[in-house]
């Protein structure tokens, strides 16, 4: 069986690209949202944030 192609980019309006990011990098602005966003990310992953950048696009790496 053929492997499927890998995308040579993701384009995205927004951070859901990236779950780790969403919730731990985007600074003081987003503080408010910080909370909800775990929340969010805890109920589609688990609370093991090691798994929510497993499921991250941005932080694939294609020669694993």
């Amino acid at each position: 069986m053929e492997e499927p192609p890998v995308p040579a980019a993701v384009i995205s309006i927004d951070e859901l690209y990236d779950p780790p990011g969403l919730v731990l990098s985007l600074g003081p602005a987003h503080e408010t949202n910080a909370h909800d966003d775990r929340v969010m990310l805890t109920n589609a992953f688990g609370a093991d944030d090691r798994v929510w950048a497993a499921a991250s696009p941005a932080r694939f790496d294609p020669l694993s």
